[in-house]
């Protein structure tokens, strides 16, 4: 199978053409890449007609990282109805007011949902009649893995949530009748991990490390200092070396 980068076109989320009737005015949405906020580059969403997708660049540092390759023969043409919804749903959310890390979130979190469906059931996303048993089987899945201690309870419900949400909206299923079979995933508070105050004593140690790393980087920047860069700390020394990924020798 190869593996190809297919031509794009790039839009704001705010700036997605619509017709008079309001519906999204795009002929080809599988070359459809969003800058939606809280996102630093722009979201490949039109890859998601190709079951076959991968991000074959790791650096972070430049928009190659969100580069999606896809393999041709792994397009499925009825996807773009829902590709198309898709985007009308959270160009929808924008107009509500949705954050930028509400928007990040959910579109993340719907991913995983579109990865599950690729792998398990890709013929699911290419009309509503597939679409609640899909759902029914991806919470069976994130049950499991919650009860495997795989992932948390509360992340197990929270995409079960986002599926479910943005599914009902798109296919105007307004008291989600779709999904009434699905097993609903319940959040548990006590399955919330809760982040305590330090004491006095951690907080001045930990607040003296921060200021001496932020010191030392500081004279490394403003002074032009070559790498490699040793960072000293009380408990022991890290060397830094300009890398793509980063990593650390102690």
């Amino acid at each position: 199978m190869t593996w190809v980068e297919r031509k794009t076109i790039v839009y704001q989320l705010e700036e997605l053409p619509y017709d008079d009737a309001g519906k999204l005015a795009i002929i080809d949405v599988s070359k459809v890449r969003v800058k939606v906020p809280g996102y630093v580059y722009p979201v490949d969403i039109g890859a998601w007609c190709y079951t076959a997708r991968k991000k074959p660049y790791r650096d972070t540092h430049t928009e190659k990282c969100a580069v999606v390759f896809v393999q041709l023969d792994s397009f499925r043409k009825l996807r773009k109805d829902f590709i198309r919804r898709y985007l009308e749903y959270i160009s929808g959310h924008l107009n509500l007011g949705k954050s930028p890390k509400s928007l990040l979130t959910g579109v993340s979190q719907f991913a995983t949902f579109i990865k599950w469906c690729d792998c398990n059931m890709p013929h699911a996303l290419d009309n509503h009649n597939h679409i609640s048993k899909a759902v029914s089987h991806f919470s069976e899945e994130q049950i499991h893995k919650a009860r495997a201690s795989e992932i948390n309870i509360n992340t197990a419900a929270a995409l079960q949530m986002v599926a479910i949400t943005a599914l009902s909206t798109m296919y105007g299923d307004k008291n989600k009748a779709l999904f009434e079979g699905v097993r609903r995933i319940s959040r548990s508070q006590e399955a919330t991990n809760v982040t305590e105050s330090p004491n006095e004593d951690n907080a001045k140690i930990a607040l003296n490390i921060y200021l001496n790393i932020f010191h030392q980087l500081t004279e490394f920047i403003v002074n032009f200092v070559k790498y490699q860069i040793e960072l000293r700390l009380p408990h022991q020394s890290y060397w830094c070396f300009p890398k793509a990924i980063p990593f650390k020798i102690n």
